[in-house]
Parts: structure tokens; sequence; C-alpha cells
């Protein structure tokens, strides 16, 4: 899949890859088995272990740059 702005795209996994590297806390869910698999399929999509996957999400949760995918 090719990508819009790869300068852009570039920056923001570089971010990520920083961001994975001083993380000093852990947080455990429970998730079902589903919604674990949908996760790491969309991780694989974006080129990220789906752990950095699911923080980035929570971190564009936080700062509200998460934007909810029209149906």
């Amino acid at each position: 899949m090719p990508v819009k702005n790869l300068a852009k795209r570039k920056k923001e996994l570089i971010a990520y890859a920083h961001n994975t590297l001083r993380k000093d806390k852990r947080l455990n869910i429970r998730i079902s088995e589903r919604d674990l698999l949908e996760l790491q399929k969309k991780a694989v999509k974006e080129g990220l272990p789906y752990q950095t996957y699911v923080s980035s999400i929570i971190h564009k949760f936080i700062n509200g740059s998460l934007i909810e995918a029209r149906k």
C-alpha cells in the first residue's frame, strides 16, 4: 500500500519508536481474542508491533487526535 506523504509518515514512525523506547510503566488488560487478532492485523498494516500500535491509539485518544472512521 503506497504512503501518500512519506516524509510525514516516517516522522510519525520515528516518534512512535522513540516513545516506545522510553516507556516505563506497564498496563495489563484482558480483551477478547477476536479484538486482539484484529489489533494485530491492523498493526501489521501499519508496520508496527501490536503493542506499539495499541500504545499509539491510547496516546492519540489522550491527546484528542484519535479520529473515528466513518462507516
